[in-house]
């Protein structure tokens, strides 16, 4: 229509033979969009075109190819009130649309999915941000199989009560575990980096945020995998205001063994073994509900000196191990932290 035609992203299929891109254009009316893809072959010669609509102003996302050529494209669709969802279709190699699935939040307004992946079984993830009922916003990610029968939504809220959190990209590793890479905070003017790990069944298993040197807004674009690795980039404003490049690699280590999974009466934290110690020591703890659990170890003037854990744990009996190698002698604190206990053991390290 001559209107606006808006290139969002495209990928190359695993051959390198065939190029898909996603996107939207206007068709007659300025307020109505479409999303539209096009298959591309090595040659730049134009092998189909498909338009997606949904009746009103349905703008494109993300797109991903899978091994056998098959597309997948996620965005917002709009309804009669103009509110978003989450939308998503795929086409086959040859363009044919096997299915169309949508995703709408139970703050049944405003959805915007911002990444997709799909793995090697054809399973489709999408996340994005998404009102909750609170109107505030969360994490929303979800799982499609290869049919496009939904498997499970999961939805971070945050850290607290009251925050607004904007998930802005995805990615699986080979274990079929999904990291849910953006940012959150309880103010517009206050947000940190944060990650969220679910397993294949959509379980939470760990989420971690980053507060820069300014205390002001981080704001996390992109995350990336390697091994047991995650990285995770984007702006932050430093502690002279300005605001920098801040990329960060998180290693996924095991601090945290389970060593019971019978759920305990209390919350305990034991008194660390040996005690004193030197250079290695034990700590034990017990959780009789399941949620983010804090181990951190400070020294005497109330410096952080190594986390432990930060992270969701089910509930149980863990250990924990604290080496003590590349710190000087003295005493020591360490501070079991959930959302309805907290405690403090004091340590002594003598070397």
């Amino acid at each position: 229509a001559n209107i606006s035609d808006e290139l969002v992203d495209f990928k190359i299929d695993a051959a390198g033979n065939n190029l898909y891109i996603t996107g939207f254009a206007n068709y007659g009316a300025p307020d109505y969009s479409d999303f539209v893809t096009v298959k591309l072959n090595s040659a730049g010669t134009q092998q189909w075109l498909k338009r997606f609509n949904a009746g009103g102003a349905d703008q494109s996302a993300s797109i991903a190819v899978d091994a056998s050529g098959n597309s997948y494209i996620t965005g917002w669709i709009t309804d009669v009130n103009s509110w978003e969802s989450f939308g998503t279709v795929k086409y086959n190699s040859a363009g044919t649309q096997l299915w169309s699935a949508i995703y709408e939040g139970p703050g049944q307004r405003i959805d915007i999915p911002v990444d997709i992946k799909v793995d090697a079984s054809g399973n489709v993830f999408i996340t994005g941000r998404s009102q909750g009922a609170n109107l505030l916003y969360d994490f929303a990610t979800v799982k499609y199989n290869s049919s496009g029968t939904q498997q499970w939504v999961n939805r971070w809220t945050g850290s607290g009560a009251n925050h607004y959190s904007y998930a802005t990209s995805l990615e699986l590793d080979g274990s079929g575990n999904v990291f849910v890479a953006g940012y959150s905070g309880s103010s517009i003017f206050l947000f940190d980096y944060a990650v969220v790990r679910y397993n294949n069944a959509g379980s939470q298993q760990w989420w971690i945020k980053y507060n820069g040197t300014g205390n002001a807004n981080d704001l996390s674009t992109a995350i990336s995998l390697e091994g047991s690795n995650v990285y995770v980039t984007g702006s932050s404003i430093g502690s002279s205001n300005n605001t920098d490049f801040a990329t960060i690699k998180y290693a996924q280590t095991v601090a945290v063994n389970q060593v019971f999974s019978e759920i305990p009466d209390s919350y305990s934290l034991s008194q660390n073994y040996p005690n004193p110690f030197n250079p290695l020591t034990t700590i034990k703890f017990q959780i009789p509900a399941s949620g983010i659990v804090k181990l951190t170890i400070f020294d005497a003037l109330g410096n952080e000196v190594e986390k432990l854990n930060n992270s969701y744990l089910e509930a149980g009996s863990y250990t924990a191990s604290f080496r003590g190698e590349n710190v000087g002698s003295g005493i020591y604190f360490c501070k079991l932290e959930t959302e309805s206990y907290n405690a403090v053991r004091k340590m002594m390290l003598v070397k």
